[in-house]
């Protein structure tokens, strides 16, 4: 059941995600294929389509599928504390390796495969900038 909603919920950020609807216009094969910022895409039109459904509207982990996950509840992004914890690297590998690979739960799937590195840093910015509104904080 837990993959299946994996599944499901990895499927309904593809269905959510439109690049065409973010970039304006028809989308050709050769944009598809572009990167985010090849397209005058940022990081938030792949939050908004990607990690939405999980971590909600203003990150706080309470998007439309988050109690459809399982035991563990999406994490805070808004949580300014917390994250200033966290380094640029640390939220880079979770958004790019999943949850699993780095520590926590295996609901947060892997967007590697889906994203260039240059996407997975812009939706790290758009984490900082407006969601928690927070930098790491050096130790």
């Amino acid at each position: 059941m837990k993959k299946y909603v994996v599944g499901l919920l990895v499927v309904s950020g593809f269905a959510m995600y439109s690049p065409s609807a973010v970039a304006g216009g028809a989308m050709t094969e050769d944009k598809a294929n572009a990167s985010a910022s090849d397209r005058g895409d940022t990081g938030e039109g792949a939050y908004m389509g990607y990690c939405l459904p999980c971590h909600g509207m203003e990150g706080k982990g309470d998007g439309p599928l988050s109690e459809g996950i399982g035991d563990v509840l999406p994490r805070d992004l808004s949580d300014a504390k917390y994250l200033s914890t966290r380094s640029d690297k640390e939220l880079f590998d979770v958004i790019k390796n999943g949850g699993k690979a780095s520590g926590f739960s295996d609901a947060m799937p892997d967007w590697g495969y889906n994203f260039p590195d240059e996407d997975i840093e812009a939706i790290v910015q758009y984490i900082r900038s407006d969601l928690c509104k927070c930098k790491h904080a050096s130790h």
